[in-house]
């Protein structure tokens, strides 16, 4: 069976019906603009026709109510955040996370070591500082 999603190389079935299903959604359903008729990210604005119109991109948002379907739902949940984060990594690799995850383990990281910043942030902000005669800020 193929993975979420269908091989990378091609998306494969599994890719193109869940992008389907996120252009019925955010744009079909939203009435808004989907498939073609989307500008890509950084394009201008529209000319011609249409263009006091904007982007015209939309979005849904769905509630679920699990308790509606059936009982013990963050239980199940958790079992199956468990099943996924006791795949087997590919070689090399660090281990299998959920959504989410990285984030709240850079928060966490962030949280008890601070912020860390790029030398080249930290020497632009330098050279602002200088710029603009105000004194440095100080790092740990």
């Amino acid at each position: 069976s193929m993975p979420l999603g269908g091989l990378e190389e091609n998306g494969g079935y599994k890719g193109y019906g869940l992008a389907m299903l996120v252009e019925v959604l955010g744009g079909v359903l939203a009435d808004s603009s989907f498939g073609r008729e989307v500008r890509t990210w950084q394009s201008p604005l529209l000319e011609g026709e249409g263009a006091d119109e904007g982007a015209n991109l939309g979005q849904t948002f769905v509630a679920i109510d699990p308790d509606f379907f059936m009982p013990g739902f963050p239980q199940r949940m958790d079992r199956f955040v468990d099943q996924m984060r006791g795949l087997p990594s590919a070689e090399g690799q660090p281990a299998v996370m959920v959504p989410g995850e990285p984030e709240l383990n850079a928060r966490r990281e962030q949280s008890e070591h601070g912020i860390r910043l790029h030398d080249s942030l930290v020497e632009s902000l330098h050279r602002l500082a200088e710029e603009c005669g105000v004194p440095r800020v100080g790092l740990l």
